[in-house]
């Protein structure tokens, strides 16, 4: 089964518990929608549309749409139209307990073709209200690569909270920080917030990584491990007792019936019932043989029935069975990724390969993608980078993402919240306005001279068996890159994060950076070049829409002659004659009804019949007839021929 996962995968916690899981257990791309949505200044449709795109040429059997942080971000049609294109939709509610988060999650079950839920007590509501057809109860799941049992290690720390400061959690922490001192227990706390809580803030850590909290349960010999709601006592399943449970550590939670039906009570997790009830087990477990054997039990337990490759085999195998998920063929290029922390390497990297130091010739890759900077802070995913086999003599130009206004970045929760940006997509110029940011960036990275354009190399998947004549290039500044033809790739590859000291130096305004929208019209003629330039590799079938005049019909009679993906032109007939009645019918009549009804001219109902994926938009005065596309079929992008700076021209 082919798999796009989406969500806020720049979120490590969201990544590491489902992300790269669910690529080790299926054949699965995942897409980050953080710097997507980051980078669409707030354009809805266009990161709709890339997604559409991404589905499309991905030929997936399943769509799974995490949608913690970003379900706000997406209009409800955008799932509708990809479930009515046969693409099955599931998703897991992280948060679902009633009354608070169930009335938040609920609201979007209808979104999915299956829901699953790591609440019981969702679920069964749902069963009540007779509306749990497409949902399953699915408890948390741990990932054992992250959190696991390590040996011989000296547990010098007696009692540990670790989590974020919630005003319900204050109280109990304070009374237990007070008892452990008149006790002499070491008490460590860890997490963000707590510096704003004076009784507290002085046995308080920083927020760690995922490695390094595992290592801190694995010192640890009791971990609390409140599971309350945000806002009352009441109980909730986290995700942390099944992580705590994984690093082998003994923890005191606050009773809960839905974590009792999976742990034994007093065998593998010991629950609280009161503060005076923790107070008294804390110091009793301290001290007590019974802690490590209880560790223990709950450890065996959890490594063979409750990690995340479980819940996810159970969730994709009831997918399979219940939503008839049918098998697709596709490609995907195979790409040797090579980075450089500096410039100067790079150089030095191309003249000893054109010095025949470097043996790449037998390299098994597609493509080699040469990449520059502080390693944490240059990311790469080809996932959905789905391209028709070229010539040798290609490059393949993909989007960079590059975040700005490091002040507000997390790095361990980062999200459409707190992330902002631009994408590198044409050349230094045009991308970026500021002129010292563009300065300091072509001093740090290796550029390529395209066409009079300035674009960093790592813009380009360079073909393995031309890299060669590549490395010529770049060990020769006056040869240009003429014998290279460019294919662009609407896709995303590189997330690319400003460092933290050159931002806060540099003071960056978000108005400072973005370059204007507004740039020098280009003339209709030469726009219908390039888009015909464009498309012609892509095997995207499309047709045109308007009055074409005489030369553009020319340009297109010679290159439909060459190229079999030019479907046709969408009549004036058809488009001033019979678009209302289309609209007032399509809601209440199928497909073929409203063909019989068309003359035989090409039609938007002929845009389905032939896969039409493209439709070039000729005249701004038939604006209103992407609405009308959009109506036949919301998969389709359609590109206005007189504007150059619309975001569609970025999605071929």
């Amino acid at each position: 089964m082919k798999i796009l996962m989406a969500g806020a995968l720049s979120r490590l916690g969201i990544n590491y518990i489902w992300g790269e899981p669910l690529r080790k257990e299926y054949n699965t791309d995942l897409l980050d929608l953080v710097p997507l949505i980051a980078s669409s200044n707030g354009n809805q449709d266009y990161y709709e549309q890339y997604i559409y795109r991404v589905l499309m040429n991905g030929k997936y059997d399943c769509f799974f749409f995490y949608h913690d942080a970003v379900i706000r971000c997406f209009s409800e049609q955008f799932f509708y139209n990809i479930r009515e294109k046969g693409i099955p939709i599931i998703t897991y509610h992280h948060d679902d307990e009633p009354d608070y988060w169930y009335d938040y999650s609920s609201q979007y079950d209808k979104f999915f073709s299956l829901v699953a839920t790591q609440s019981l007590r969702g679920y069964l509501k749902r069963v009540e209200a007779g509306i749990a057809d497409n949902v399953i109860y699915l408890p948390w799941g741990y990932n054992p690569e992250i959190f696991f049992k390590k040996g011989n290690v000296v547990k010098d720390i007696d009692v540990i909270f670790i989590g974020t400061k919630k005003d319900n959690r204050v109280a109990i922490l304070e009374k237990v920080a007070n008892f452990c001192m008149q006790k002499n227990y070491n008490f460590k706390m860890v997490g963000q917030g707590w510096e704003q809580v004076s009784s507290l803030k002085h046995i308080v850590s920083k927020p760690v990584s995922h490695v390094e909290m595992n290592c801190l349960f694995n010192r640890s010999k009791i971990v609390i491990n409140h599971g309350y709601m945000p806002f009352d006592e009441a109980y909730q399943t986290k995700l942390r007792h099944f992580e705590v449970a994984g690093s082998g550590a003994f923890q005191l939670t606050n009773f809960n019936p839905e974590l009792a039906r999976i742990f034994k009570e007093d065998e593998e997790i010991v629950f609280y019932y009161n503060d005076a009830d923790l107070l008294t087990k804390i110091d009793y477990y301290i001290h007590s043989e019974e802690r490590e054997n209880i560790a223990t039990n709950l450890y065996n337990n959890v490594c063979d029935n409750h990690t995340i490759y479980q819940r996810i085999r159970y969730l994709f195998s009831y997918a399979e069975k219940h939503l008839e998920i049918t098998q697709k063929q596709k490609y995907q290029p195979k790409v040797k990724r090579i980075h450089f922390q500096e410039k100067n390497a790079v150089d030095d990297f191309f003249q000893k390969a054109a010095a025949g130091s470097i043996n790449f010739r037998d390299w098994q890759e597609d493509y080699i993608h040469i990449t520059i900077g502080e390693e944490e802070n240059f990311r790469c995913c080809y996932d959905g980078l789905y391209i028709p086999k070229l010539p040798t003599n290609y490059l393949i130009r993909v989007k960079s993402f590059l975040q700005v206004f490091g002040d507000k970045a997390n790095y361990i929760r980062r999200g459409v919240e707190n992330t902002s940006g631009i994408t590198l997509q044409n050349d230094m110029k045009t991308d970026i306005k500021n002129d010292r940011l563009r300065e300091y960036f072509t001093l740090k990275w290796s550029m390529v001279n395209l066409s009079g354009r300035t674009v960093p190399v790592f813009n380009f998947l360079i073909s393995t068996k031309e890299l060669a004549e590549f490395v010529n290039y770049f060990s020769n500044k006056n040869t240009k890159l003429s014998q290279f033809k460019v294919y662009n790739s609407p896709i995303l590859v590189n997330d690319i994060s400003v460092y933290r000291k050159m931002d806060e130096t540099m003071n960056l305004k978000q108005s400072e950076i973005i370059q204007a929208e507004n740039q020098t019209p280009i003339d209709n003629q030469d726009m219908l070049s390039i888009f015909l330039s464009k498309i012609r590799h892509s095997n995207s079938r499309f047709a045109v829409c308007g009055r074409l005049n005489d030369e553009q019909t020319d340009i297109l009679q010679t290159y439909r002659r060459l190229n079999n993906n030019y479907v046709g032109l969408i009549s004036s007939q058809c488009r001033d004659g019979f678009i209302n009645k289309l609209l007032q019918k399509f809601n209440n009549i199928n497909k073929k009804e409203v063909l019989e009804d068309m003359p035989l001219a090409l039609t938007p109902i002929d845009l389905v019949n032939y896969a039409v994926e493209f439709v070039l938009l000729i005249d701004k005065n038939d604006s209103y007839m992407e609405d009308v596309i959009k109506k036949v079929n919301p998969f389709i992008v359609v590109i206005p021929l007189h504007d150059s700076n619309h975001y569609t021209w970025s999605l071929i």
